[in-house]
């Protein structure tokens, strides 16, 4: 059996074609690619506080941006990414949500769950936690922190704080991207 070429209509791929289309000047997403937003994971009132106890210990204190904004932002961006998990990932994250905001009140070591208890307090609560001699407490303490610490350094503010500009960086790969697609030029010049 000999292989044929794709018919045109096989071979066009606009998922691959649709960044090259955009080219190196624009950074968002093309139209044609199908990709959209996704609406924050839906968490009641119990579980959104949780959420909001969590970032507060885990995000950087200091002189490290910590505003209202800022926080919030973190709160829609850690929602979304449950959006893009599978359901039942983004269901264990919830519950553990849940666990370690009601831990320091099972493990009877405070009277306040975690999102009531003051940020340096509930800061150290979570690393404890992330040193237990529990493989689950562990792992559940890492996940969450994983999810919540990537999207605060991914605020503008924080970019700016840390002095990082990563648009210049991506502009650069999609430049070097195109040129490595670019058909290869005759040698004999």
């Amino acid at each position: 059996m000999t292989p044929r070429p794709a018919s045109s209509e096989k071979a066009s791929n606009k998922v691959h074609l649709a960044f090259a289309q955009a080219g190196p000047e624009q950074l968002a997403r093309h139209p044609n690619d199908g990709w959209c937003l996704a609406e924050p994971y839906p968490l009641g009132p119990r579980s959104r506080a949780a959420l909001r106890g969590v970032i507060e210990a885990l995000c950087p204190g200091g002189t490290a941006p910590h505003s209202p904004d800022v926080m919030l932002d973190v709160e829609l961006g850690t929602r979304r990414f449950l959006r893009y998990m599978h359901p039942t990932v983004a269901w264990a994250l919830r519950f553990g949500l849940l666990f370690l905001d009601w831990l320091p009140i099972l493990t009877l070591r405070s009277r306040g769950r975690l999102h009531s208890l003051a940020r340096e307090r509930a800061s150290a609560f979570i690393t404890r936690w992330a040193k237990s001699r529990f493989k689950a407490l562990r792992l559940l303490v890492m996940g969450v922190r994983s999810l919540v610490l990537s999207v605060y350094f991914d605020q503008t503010a924080v970019h700016r704080a840390l002095k990082y500009e990563p648009v210049p960086f991506m502009r650069e790969r999609i430049a070097f991207r195109r040129a490595l697609l670019a058909p290869a030029r005759a040698a004999a010049e």
